[in-house]
């Protein structure tokens, strides 16, 4: 009856987008492989820090699809992080190295706790430091930071990696972290590296 052939119709709707989501999911999961992949040929090629640290700002903002990507690196001697090449949103390169206090900030709050910080709104967190929007005119919103270790497992960080606003203005979700933390354990066999040929 009419019911009947309804309820079948719905099922069948229901299960051609289930089956749809997953499609798109599986393509998801390819193409982030695929990028990883080309990631990993970049960066095992490059033996200059500075260029290593460069590019790999450069493919974390594509491959998360984010405005502004910083790698921080750890001067524990000196308390600093250090970034090389610091641009912001518009393109615009400010000084070659860039030197932060190691007691303020979110990307440092990260290097002491070890912990991945996931910010829907970084003025919301009293750990935000709004110096360089006052400075540049920029809004922050959205803020993920990741530490990068020294070897394997959870020894001392060695760096930060902090991505700020994505491109769809979406907050930062848990497939955007996992997505980081892999890129995080390519970054640290770059960064190590590159580090041997200083």
């Amino acid at each position: 009856d009419f019911v009947t052939h309804a309820e079948i119709a719905l099922q069948n709707a229901s299960l051609f987008e289930e089956r749809t989501k997953a499609l798109q999911a599986l393509e998801s999961s390819e193409a982030l492989k695929t990028a990883l992949l080309q990631m990993v040929k970049t960066l095992s090629s490059e033996l200059d820090l500075k260029k290593c640290v460069r590019e790999i700002m450069k493919q974390c903002k594509v491959l998360l699809q984010v405005d502004i990507c910083t790698m921080f690196l750890i001067d524990e001697e000196a308390n600093e992080m250090i970034t090389y090449n610091f641009t912001t949103n518009e393109g615009g390169e400010g000084k070659d190295v860039v030197r932060i206090p190691l007691d303020k900030g979110v990307a440092a709050h990260c290097a002491k706790s070890a912990e991945v910080i996931n910010l829907v709104d970084a003025y919301d967190s009293p750990l935000f430091n709004d110096a360089m929007d006052k400075k540049t005119g920029y809004r922050t919103r959205g803020m993920m930071c990741m530490p990068v270790f020294y070897g394997q497992g959870r020894y001392k960080v060695a760096a930060v990696l902090q991505t700020i606003n994505k491109l769809d203005g979406s907050a930062f979700n848990d497939e955007d972290i996992s997505i980081l933390h892999d890129f995080c354990a390519h970054a640290q066999i770059a960064l190590r590296n590159a580090r041997r040929y200083e």
